[in-house]
């Protein structure tokens, strides 16, 4: 996985070494890895999470995956995989994927984790006031707030 950084935005590449870009254990700590660099970083807003060589993933690494019936790794890889999704939602950051090529399986989980297009602001009731927190969980509490009560008069 290869990390750059360049003002507010930082690129993360899924590259595997079989350029499937199968997702395991180390590729899931590389990405917390790398979103906890991302939210460190005062001046960071963006993390575009990227595939290589036509392939953005394949999903889960089923050779490994496959491991022992009660394997705790197995089942430890599943859970911190569903874990780091569940990150790109409530990171202080904006979490893109660029997909240019095949994405399957858990790999489209990525994608749906990631945001659409990034928020022109946060709202004005921003408890943190960054300026991308716009995904942030208070946030999303006041949005919905303000959504389920309709317009005001």
């Amino acid at each position: 996985m290869d990390l750059t950084a360049s003002g507010l935005v930082r690129r993360v590449s899924l590259e595997t070494p079989d350029g499937r870009n199968a997702i395991d254990d180390d590729l899931i700590d590389r990405l917390s890895r790398a979103l906890d660099d991302a939210t460190a970083d005062p001046d960071c807003r963006v993390v575009v999470v990227e595939g290589s060589d036509g392939v953005f993933s394949t999903g889960m690494d089923l050779v490994h995956a496959g491991g022992e019936a009660g394997d705790d790794d197995v089942a430890g890889t599943g859970g911190a995989f569903f874990d780091l999704l569940d990150r790109f939602t409530t990171v202080p950051v904006v979490v893109v994927s660029a997909v240019d090529g095949t994405v399957a399986g858990g790999g489209v989980g990525v994608v749906a984790a990631s945001a659409s297009s990034p928020p022109s602001a946060a709202p004005s009731r921003c408890r943190r006031r960054c300026g991308a927190c716009c995904r942030a969980a208070c946030c999303r509490s006041s949005r919905a707030a303000s959504v389920s009560s309709g317009p005001t008069p």
